[in-house]
């Protein structure tokens, strides 16, 4: 059986093939080449406490205020 590689591994592809880590672009798992968006990592700072649970897994508030932004019904 062939075996198949996922992507993500830029320290084994920068070894395989000899290629600088910072010359290769991963877009095997949505890793942006541009980096984090400005600001960022003082939000996830400032908010860190607040992330103790995983979100609601309906989203209700989530659709209840998106709705309502959209002036449209929930469903």
């Amino acid at each position: 059986m062939m075996k198949r590689d996922h992507g993500g591994n830029v320290s084994g592809i920068s070894r395989r093939y000899g290629i600088d880590e910072d010359k290769i672009i991963d877009f095997s798992a949505n890793i942006s080449p541009l980096g984090y968006p400005p600001g960022l990592k003082e939000m996830i700072i400032k908010e860190f406490d607040s992330v103790l649970n995983y979100p609601d897994i309906d989203s209700f508030d989530f659709v209840s205020r998106l709705s309502k932004y959209h002036d449209i019904g929930r469903n």
